[in-house]
């Protein structure tokens, strides 16, 4: 349904009900993430006001989930074995799209059709 001034100043529009609007606006999509992070030579700026606890190994960050995500992928993607690899073939499709794969069939099989215009006569 498109947008009309009914439908934005009805009964369910945004000036009837304020607490709808998303102040913040729309989320970065996991994809965007990604390629920041990617595109930023292994180094990760966290805030300040992220960090949540220390213990003897670890500094403990409260990340958003599409940060937190993004940052497995690379993980996952940098790591040996399979899981390695299948995780650098998702990032490299994702943003490359997959590679194109073209198949040569051939066929002795006879495709019969109907003539159509005779159940639709005004299509004639």
């Amino acid at each position: 349904m498109m947008a009309n001034n009914e439908n934005l100043t009805g009964t369910q529009g945004l000036d009837k009900n304020p607490q709808n609007i998303n102040k913040k606006g729309r989320p970065v999509s996991i994809k965007n993430q990604l390629k920041e992070m990617l595109l930023k030579d292994g180094e990760l700026p966290i805030p300040k006001e992220s960090f949540v606890k220390q213990t003897e190994t670890h500094y403990i960050f409260k990340l958003p989930t599409q940060e937190a995500l993004a940052l497995k992928l690379v993980n996952m993607a940098m790591s040996k074995g399979s899981n390695g690899f299948n995780a650098l073939k998702l990032m490299l499709e994702t943003f490359d799209g997959r590679a194109q794969q073209t198949v040569d069939m051939k066929t002795d099989q006879v495709i019969k059709y109907q003539n159509v215009s005779k159940q639709f006569p005004d299509k004639e």
